[in-house]
């Protein structure tokens, strides 16, 4: 079954914004997940190089401690940003979902942050 939930807000605490915009900086917010109370904050560091991103997630379980960490992989097509989960390090002990992300860059000339979606197959199988 795949599940989309919705990915809240994400705060820019370094970006480099020169010609076409560049995701590669650290990247903190908030994932949901649909029918569900869970929340997780949650971290991508980035590096893009062109239109290829490379980098690592953090996802933390908010109230808790558990934590999974990710390599993640994408690029960057038509002012969006494509991610997907190449390989979960953390926890070894337990698979969390494996996750694809459609992320967006909105400039409300205050703040900048990223909004999009997430989608995976086995969502609940690291809860």
């Amino acid at each position: 079954m795949l599940q989309k939930v919705a990915i809240v807000i994400f705060l820019l605490l370094h970006c480099s914004m020169i010609g076409q915009i560049d995701y590669s900086g650290t990247w903190e917010g908030v994932i949901t997940m649909k029918n569900s109370e869970h929340e997780f904050d949650y971290q991508l560091v980035l590096t893009q190089n062109g239109q290829e991103v490379k980098g690592t997630s953090l996802a933390r379980l908010k109230g808790g401690t558990k934590t999974g960490i990710f390599d993640v992989a994408g690029y960057v097509e038509a002012g969006k940003l494509y991610l997907h989960d190449v390989e979960q390090r953390s926890p070894t002990d337990e698979k969390w979902c494996i996750k694809k992300l459609t992320l967006w860059l909105s400039d409300n000339q205050k703040s900048v942050w990223l909004g999009g979606f997430w989608d995976a197959k086995n969502y609940s199988s690291g809860l």
